[in-house]
């Protein structure tokens, strides 16, 4: 009887043991996670997200079955900035006579989905796809507050959708994935990606408008041409996420 006994608690320990090590996701579970590309070019190599923009990017993953998972990117990123002129800088109340202010970024969204063909106690391998559209804004405006010849104050601006080389237009994205999670605790891992793909950027007409003397003046400029960025390129990442 106690040979049985002791035989059952070992039997039972290992069966318990196992399911303890099995961190593999499960249908319903929702996960995001921290990219870091070492040979990436961009100002940061550490992103919430996806690969595909050099914003800031939220990136999901929610699984629908043990072995499939949709995923999603939504991200906005960009830089703005303020350059102000004076007419005599070294006084002791400057005064000002016109500041620019120069915007420029990107708007992301992404689709996609992965295949886990393989999970086994710690180790998922995946594969998968996405598409996604992009939107690249920019802008400069420049505002005239005062004329040191008149010496008079001035109501007049000009603006245009183009900012430090950049443009307005839109684009999309196709990319192709596969890569490892391994799990170091449940609900924590750890993997690395591989991912291939391109983006093309069609741009936008250019608009440039002027106010002075109460009344707007709009011009617009067609511009053709696109943007494509790396063609079909690899790009290595690694990760840690958190699922939930």
């Amino acid at each position: 009887m106690k040979k049985l006994l002791v035989a059952a608690l070992i039997l039972g320990g290992a069966a318990c043991a196992n399911a303890q090590e099995d961190y593999a996701p499960k249908a319903g579970n929702f996960s995001t996670e921290l990219q870091f590309n070492p040979f990436g070019n961009s100002g940061s190599v550490f992103q919430n997200g996806s690969s595909i923009s050099d914003g800031a990017v939220f990136s999901g993953t929610y699984f629908c079955t043990d072995n499939f998972a949709v995923t999603f990117d939504f991200g906005l990123g960009g830089t703005n900035k303020k350059t102000v002129q004076y007419v005599d800088p070294t006084a002791d109340n400057p005064q000002e006579q016109s500041n620019t202010k120069t915007y420029n970024g990107t708007f992301t969204l992404a689709l996609g989905a992965k295949y886990y063909f393989y999970n086994y106690k710690r180790v998922n391998l995946y594969c998968g796809a996405k598409v996604a559209y992009y939107h690249d804004f920019a802008g400069t405006k420049t505002v005239d507050v005062y004329d040191p010849v008149t010496q008079k104050d001035l109501d007049s601006w000009t603006w245009s959708n183009t900012a430090n080389g950049k443009n307005t237009g839109n684009g999309f994205g196709i990319y192709a994935n596969t890569g490892i999670d391994f799990s170091i605790y449940k609900g924590l891992y750890v993997g690395a990606e591989i991912n291939v793909g391109f983006k093309d950027t069609i741009y936008r007409g250019a608009t440039a408008k002027s106010f002075a003397n109460g009344q707007t003046t709009t011009t617009k400029t067609k511009v053709g041409g696109h943007n494509l960025e790396g063609g079909f390129g690899v790009t290595p990442l690694f990760r840690v996420g958190w699922t939930f």
